[in-house]
């Protein structure tokens, strides 16, 4: 089984990536633009993150679907799309990764079916105490990949307490 990222945040997607591969990870990249994404290792589908069609064949044998933003304007729309497709696909987990996902993304999934959880990765630039670096984000993305049963939760980041919440790694 493997992992697909939906579009990702270039810094935060190429920090998850370099982690998830060398773990021994299969990954897999749905961007509108090949980029250098298969020299880092990864599977790349390339097209519209908002095609359900396409999302469902890219999720064919993926255990986790991650999403990350590097705003905290989560697109529910986008959400609404791919999360419905890779479940047709067999994949029940997700992992979305935003600053501070906001209301709504969060609603959405809590009534959606299956696990999922949700790392706040804290803002960028200005309270650097507030913000997560991309390494630490790609640690817990891969802690959340791990974890046993169907968890539903939502994960802060920036509190070293939460980190527990993801099996003691901290």
């Amino acid at each position: 089984m493997s992992i697909l990222l939906i579009d990702p945040d270039p810094e935060l997607g190429a920090a998850i990536a370099e982690r998830l591969i060398t773990e021994g990870d299969e990954l897999r990249v749905l961007v509108p633009e090949p980029g250098d994404w298969k020299r880092r290792g990864a599977f790349v589908a390339v097209g519209d993150p908002m095609d359900p069609d396409l999302v469902e064949r890219a999720c064919m044998n993926v255990r986790t679907l991650v999403f990350t933003f590097s705003s905290r304007e989560v697109p529910v729309s986008l959400l609404a799309t791919a999360i419905p497709a890779a479940r047709r696909a067999g994949t029940d987990r997700v992992i979305l990764c935003a600053p501070r996902p906001e209301a709504p993304a969060l609603r959405w999934l809590e009534e959606s079916d299956g696990s999922y959880v949700t790392l706040a990765t804290g803002r960028r630039g200005f309270l650097p105490k507030r913000t997560v670096e991309p390494q630490r984000v790609a640690e817990a993305v891969s802690a959340a990949d791990d974890l046993a049963g169907r968890p539903r939760l939502t994960v802060d980041l920036t509190s070293e307490e939460e980190w527990m919440k993801l099996g003691g790694h901290a």
